[in-house]
């Protein structure tokens, strides 16, 4: 995975890839949904 320039915010793409889980986990877990 590239590194992010200095500055700029990671990708839900990208924490969802470091995790090992799906962008749809990672979604829901950022914006607090249950389940």
């Amino acid at each position: 995975m590239p590194e992010q320039s200095p500055g700029s915010r990671p990708t839900l793409e990208a924490v969802a890839a470091r995790a090992g889980v799906s962008r749809a986990t990672a979604s829901r877990v950022v914006n607090g949904g249950d389940g």
